[in-house]
């Protein structure tokens, strides 16, 4: 197999199995409320991203050598460009979602109380 078949499936392989994962991830520090757009959108960046790496090791093992470099930095750029699409989709629906209110409910007398 050529270098650049080898970096596609090894890509490839390395988004299918952690690019889901960084998004769920992402997804449960902050919401998405862009809906399914969003989500994907997400998710495709976070592929990309992930799959980085691996094809730049993979480039440089089978011989493919600084040429792998344009293609990260290429890769880079496009998951750069989805998630400015993630932002563009996403900021609309973050600015209607309910606002999250302030639950700390400890008082003076809590504080005096609380022995400290």
């Amino acid at each position: 197999m050529t270098p650049e078949l080898w970096m596609l499936v090894m890509g490839g392989l390395a988004a299918l199995i952690f690019g889901p994962r960084t998004a769920r991830s992402s997804e449960r520090r902050e919401p998405i409320y862009g809906g399914t757009t969003a989500k994907t959108l997400n998710l495709i960046a976070s592929c990309l991203f992930t799959a980085v790496p691996v094809v730049v090791l993979t480039g440089l093992i089978t011989g493919f050598g600084w040429r792998s470099i344009i293609v990260a930095l290429t890769m880079i750029g496009t998951s750069l460009l989805v998630t400015f699409a993630y932002g563009w989709v996403e900021t609309p629906a973050r600015a209607n979602a309910p606002k999250r209110g302030i639950t700390n409910t400890w008082t003076e007398q809590d504080a005096r109380s609380s022995g400290l």
